[in-house]
């Protein structure tokens, strides 16, 4: 299986996607209710600032979060 044409492919679309809502913001209270991690455990894992953050950038920093800390065996 060729999992760097995956990687790049996922990430490709990730970056990409025009998805409506994306520029909404969403609380790191609603995460953390939807996700059921604490609010600290968020921001320092996802390195996030602030309170609130676009649908666009939280998918973007939960791939970058899982691309370092899961890797491919190849």
């Amino acid at each position: 299986m060729n999992l760097e044409k995956i990687e790049n492919a996922s990430l490709d679309k990730v970056f990409s996607a025009e998805v409506p809502g994306d520029e909404e913001g969403i609380s790191l209270e609603q995460i953390a209710l939807l996700t059921d991690f604490p609010e600290d455990f968020i921001k320092k894992e996802l390195l996030i600032d602030g309170n609130e953050i676009s649908m666009k950038e939280f998918r973007i920093k939960v791939l970058e979060y899982l691309e370092k800390t899961i890797q491919f065996e190849k």
